[in-house]
């Protein structure tokens, strides 16, 4: 009388009971690997369904010896096992558990992006110096906690060469929590007892398992593995990044072009009027200093759009004596001069953290001067002009950059221009013995060619207020200056 009893209120227990609220498994101590469910606590019935080692089932969370399971809305008991209780929300957020890895950024800026690669969209940035939270390690990326913000991002993945762990990384950061024990307060009845002959645990059938041959792959037909590039090479970004400012001085070469063939063919045209020999040649003005700088911003890993400004000049002097043995012989001065100050914008390529390549576009304002002096016995004839143009060029160069510490470095470059400019207008002046003003005139630059008696030409340049048309003149057109050359410049960079 008193097991029928027993037996029914058992069977009423389990109709009243509420919703299951907790999650075991069989992982107790000397627990079976195989749990059978049966019709109730003493049922020497076959079972309904198996449950494994280490599998999850449903318990009552207020009677949790009473061994019940649950598998697709069907009841039943188990028997001979120590289950383990869980609560499932600690699956919840795994991370709020796991121990804190203080970091420190000690790149200039660190990027947190949405998944561990390098190719991840960026959903924060931090400064050098700032101390970050991370949950766990994942291979070469440390997963980090963010303060939500409004995107409602509150983690992303930083790699570990931005950043310097201060404290040792635990062994198990970022591991769900451990088991939650019963409440002891919870009654926990003896297991059941077991009849040895006839509640012997059933060992389930078990499937065979369908094997197949391994596929052999051709080496011819193998196809490359794309690889994503390591955060070291591809963040070339991430070793300059940031504005920077640069500062350069240095020298380089022009061609300057009809300027310096106008002096040449002037001292010509005069010694051949007076039927004298030069000493020497005149020498060309290319030679000049430069100084300048440019500053940089980032605008993609490895590329910077860079705004700069350089001012280029430069001059010749050449005296030349007639017949140098006799004296009062007559000599030629001339001293030609150019400059120029191109504002540019160009696209700078960092490929690696101490090279760079770059090229652009910029505006040249340039001027153009010259000045002759002409001594012949008693006559004397001076001639100064100087006009301006300006026009488009291009630029470009290489460079390198020897870095000390994390923002000051030294950068040597090696930078090339193109610009040929016409349309210089300015203002000339011709003086000579028995004058007591100059007279000036105003004008455009012009380059023509001069012919003499003896039906040579010789080339020259002048301010014109015209188009040169007097007798003797040929081939009159506006002088072209040359800026084009090479240049080589030193200097200091500084990254913000």
């Amino acid at each position: 009388m008193i097991f029928r009893m027993t037996h029914i209120l058992m069977i009423v227990s389990l109709c009243i009971l509420p919703a299951a609220a907790g999650t075991f498994h069989p992982a107790g101590k000397g627990a079976a690997e195989i749990f059978n469910r049966v019709a109730g606590p003493f049922s020497t019935k076959a079972s309904a369904w198996d449950c494994a080692h280490g599998d999850m089932t449903l318990l009552p969370k207020d009677k949790p010896s009473s061994s019940q399971g649950n598998q697709e809305d069907k009841q039943g008991f188990l028997s001979s096992f120590e289950p383990e209780f869980y609560d499932s929300s600690a699956d919840e957020h795994p991370e709020d558990s796991a121990p804190a890895i203080k970091l420190k950024v000690t790149a200039e800026i660190a990027n947190i992006r949405v998944k561990p690669s390098i190719g991840s969209n960026i959903v924060r940035q931090f400064s050098q110096g700032e101390i970050i939270e991370a949950v766990r390690k994942e291979g070469e990326w440390f997963l980090v906690k963010l303060e939500p913000d409004e995107t409602g991002v509150v983690s992303g993945y930083v790699h570990e060469s931005l950043v310097l762990a201060i404290d040792d990384i635990p062994a198990e950061a970022g591991t769900v929590k451990p088991a939650v024990k019963p409440d002891p307060k919870i009654e926990i009845l003896p297991p059941p007892k077991i009849d040895p002959v006839k509640d012997v645990p059933e060992k389930p059938a078990r499937l065979p398992v369908e094997t197949k041959r391994p596929e052999t792959v051709s080496p011819i037909a193998a196809k490359p593995v794309d690889r994503e590039p390591s955060e070291e090479t591809a963040l070339a970004a991430e070793a300059v990044h940031g504005m920077y400012l640069s500062i350069w001085g240095g020298g380089g070469l022009s061609a300057i072009g009809d300027l310096n063939t106008g002096a040449q063919g002037l001292a010509d045209f005069y010694a051949a009027q007076i039927n004298k020999t030069a000493d020497q040649t005149i020498s060309p003005a290319r030679a000049g200093l430069q100084f300048g700088g440019e500053f940089g911003i980032p605008i993609s890993p490895g590329f910077f759009l860079a705004i700069g400004a350089e001012y280029l000049f430069g001059a010749k002097e050449s005296v030349l004596a007639f017949s140098p043995n006799i004296p009062q012989a007559g000599s030629f001065k001339v001293k030609p001069r150019f400059s120029t100050l191109p504002v540019y914008l160009s696209l700078v390529y960092y490929p690696v953290e101490y090279f760079y390549v770059k090229a652009g576009a910029g505006y040249f304002f340039a001027q153009a001067n010259y000045q002759y002096l002409f001594t012949y016995d008693k006559t004397i004839r001076d001639w100064q002009g100087g006009a301006n143009a300006q026009g488009l060029g291009l630029l470009g160069g290489i460079g390198f950059v020897l870095s000390f510490g994390e923002r000051f470095g030294l950068i040597a470059e090696v930078n090339g221009r193109y610009a040929q400019l016409t349309g210089f207008k300015g203002t000339g002046t011709f003086l000579e013995e028995g004058m007591t003003e100059p007279i000036n005139e105003e004008g455009r630059l012009y380059a023509f060619d001069s012919r003499t008696s003896s039906q040579t030409s010789y080339p020259q340049v002048f301010i014109r207020s015209k188009t040169p048309a007097e007798g003797g003149v040929e081939n009159a057109r506006e002088a072209k200056v040359d800026l084009s050359g090479i240049s080589i410049r030193v200097g200091v960079k500084v990254k913000f």
